[in-house]
């Protein structure tokens, strides 16, 4: 089975999203970006954990946006 296609049935995602591997002080972790919200990042231990960590922030971001009026990404 595509890894891909599970990951895309686990989580809901809102808009489409970069993900990479990068050392952040020492640690490697992955790095879960959204690629329509600016500065919505997420990041977690393994792929899964980024990817679900930035779930949970696109929703907050766009709460956020909607309470100060900020125009949201389409």
């Amino acid at each position: 089975m595509n890894p891909f296609l599970l990951l895309k049935e686990l989580f809901f995602m809102l808009y489409p999203y970069a993900i990479s591997r990068e050392n952040v002080n020492g640690h490697r972790v992955w790095i879960a970006k959204s690629l329509h919200l600016k500065g919505c990042v997420a990041q977690g231990d393994t792929r899964l954990e980024a990817i679900k960590e930035l779930e949970s922030n696109e929703i907050a971001w766009l709460e956020t946006a909607r309470m100060l009026h900020i125009p949201q990404s389409n």
